[in-house]
């Protein structure tokens, strides 16, 4: 998906790509469906996963419940709470069953130390208010857009742009890689619906996104 020469010159346009697909990502996670974005969702899913990706969903009222169950009704069957220190540190007890880990701990406590070092701020992020309310430091769509926030300052070419974006694929391996494909896995697990395959799509573009780095 992406190659450069390591060094100290970025590519700019990479950079820029690379930020708006994360930037992407978050909207779809914490935006209510609409025509429109579901047809932009489904042109970035080509885009990262080649023109036979299945997007089997079309009905807005449908995409629009599933994006209630899956991000504010917890006592859903559908609902799986997207944060690393849960996902990371769930256990799976009995067949399909998953214990969640707890909401605080030293792997959420590191992504927000991150936050402060770089100056951003997750309670910024636009979208659905009550959905944006409810996001922790250590949320799937937060990370995304902290990614982006990297990604565009390193595109800017300032004199902070090689460091912007060692940080960001130094985050990109200790933490967004290391949680996002087992999120996937479990919101599938729950059903094959509209939100759960914008999680695969994240898993799947984090997923070339790490390999293209040791390419």
């Amino acid at each position: 998906m992406r190659s450069w020469a390591k060094g100290p010159f970025m590519n700019q346009s990479l950079a820029v790509s690379r930020a708006g697909a994360y930037a992407s990502l978050a909207a779809f996670l914490v935006t209510l469906p609409t025509k429109e974005m579901m047809d932009d969702l489904r042109r970035l899913a080509c885009a990262v996963c080649g023109d036979g990706c299945v997007c089997d969903f079309s009905d807005v009222g449908d995409a629009i419940q599933v994006f209630h169950d899956r991000t504010s009704v917890t006592c859903s069957a559908r609902f799986v709470p997207l944060s690393e220190q849960c996902v990371y540190r769930a256990e799976c007890t009995k067949g399909e069953s998953w214990t969640y880990g707890p909401v605080t701990g030293s792997r959420s406590s590191h992504v927000l130390a991150c936050y402060r070092k770089a100056g951003f701020g997750f309670k910024g992020i636009q979208g659905f208010e009550p959905v944006v309310r409810s996001l922790r430091p250590d949320s799937l769509a937060a990370e995304c857009a902290f990614m982006a926030y990297l990604l565009n300052r390193a595109a800017c070419c300032s004199q902070s742009a090689e460091s912007d974006e060692q940080f960001a694929d130094a985050f990109l391996r200790e933490h967004l890689s290391s949680w996002v494909g087992r999120a996937a896995d479990m919101s599938e697990q729950t059903g094959n619906d509209y939100y759960a395959f914008i999680v695969r799509l994240c898993a799947s573009f984090v997923r070339a996104d790490v390999s293209a780095m040791s390419a």
